[in-house]
């Protein structure tokens, strides 16, 4: 009877097959598990990422000017709705030009998808601070269960009416 209970139990947990069977399983039936992902409505209260974007600058009585950004982001979340965090990017042309760091809270409406506003800092290339105000959107698609691909896009608001659209992807991790 113990015998029987014993495997009974070990065979719920998936478990202890060689402690009720000496025998050893054929490798013609052994079976690799799946690799782990995130389980439905499991978060990750933190999260880094690189992102690399590209968009354009717009402001009244100029040219539009094309450019890029590359940085890097934290976020930590409460709990499944609401996080904070923060980003740090370098924009420009050919070069980095000026440089942006902007503090966000992150609203989700569902698991993976969220929205964020925030505000921050833009140094110019020629040292002055402007004021930014950031708007912005991705999705997040996991890629097994700690690593995500985020589309993003985003308009930064910069002080003396000059606005920044971007379009770009995050790699991230998450634990």
């Amino acid at each position: 009877m113990h015998r029987l209970l014993a495997a009974a139990l070990c065979g719920l947990l998936g478990a202890c097959a060689a402690a009720t069977n000496p025998r050893p399983i054929p490798a013609s039936l052994a079976v690799a598990p799946p690799a782990p992902s995130l389980a439905e409505g499991e978060i990750h209260k933190h999260h880094v990422g690189l992102f690399n974007g590209v968009g354009f600058e717009s402001r009244e009585g100029r040219p539009d000017e094309e450019g890029f950004a590359f940085g890097a982001e934290y976020t930590y979340r409460f709990d499944p709705v609401l996080a904070v965090g923060g980003v740090v990017e370098g924009i420009g042309q050919d070069v980095f030009r000026d440089a942006v760091t902007v503090a966000l809270v992150s609203a989700y409406p569902t698991h993976d998808w969220r929205f964020f506003v925030g505000p921050g800092l833009e140094l110019t290339e020629s040292g002055k601070i402007k004021y930014v105000t950031r708007f912005g959107t991705g999705y997040d698609i996991h890629l097994g269960a700690h690593w995500s691909i985020s589309p993003e896009i985003y308009v930064d608001l910069v002080e003396g009416g000059s606005n920044l659209w971007m379009a770009g992807a995050a790699i991230g991790y998450g634990w």
